[in-house]
């Protein structure tokens, strides 16, 4: 929980052109009065795309856009983030993300992975085996039904949002 009088800070991991997808479909969605939101990207054309125009536009100071690789969280202090993103992590199995989640998380902060249906079990296996041996507990798995691809033309893909909660 942040501080009183201070804004909840997330930070996304190679949000793309989707950012915060498990929230909308429209476009960033957060709170400006209640939240800051980073997002982390390694190829930095993808912050020319439309949405993140109408972001800074709509948000202006409550969004910071950022180039970065996420396992190295260079410019991100430790524990000062309450919420991480990182929707498109595909089960992989990189223990330098993992210690670099925990190392920016603040006790208590949420960690939310999201990946295709089929992506589901590798994560739980990879990525969830690791956290859990940090003492990371699952709080929430969401299974969501939209076009997490646009360009493909079928109306829905299963996609799955898992929240794990570090340790206070």
């Amino acid at each position: 929980m942040p501080e009183p009088g201070s804004k909840r800070r997330i930070l996304e991991i190679g949000p793309g052109r989707r950012p915060m997808h498990h929230r909308s479909q429209e476009g960033l969605q957060i709170d400006p009065d209640q939240e800051e939101y980073t997002a982390l990207d390694q190829p930095i054309n993808k912050f020319e795309a439309a949405v993140w125009a109408a972001a800074k536009e709509k948000y202006g100071a409550s969004i910071k856009l950022v180039h970065g690789d996420r396992a190295n969280l260079i410019g991100v202090d430790n524990e000062s983030i309450h919420e991480l993103v990182a929707l498109g992590s595909h089960g992989e199995d990189d223990p330098n993300m993992v210690k670099e989640f925990d190392r920016v998380l603040q006790p208590g902060g949420l960690l939310r992975l999201g990946v295709g249906k089929n992506f589901e079990q590798q994560l739980l296996l990879t990525l969830g085996q690791q956290l859990r041996t940090r003492g990371y507990d699952v709080l929430q798995t969401e299974r969501l039904e939209y076009n997490y691809f646009p360009s493909v033309d079928a109306p829905h893909n299963p996609y799955v949002v898992i929240t794990f909660k570090k340790p206070s």
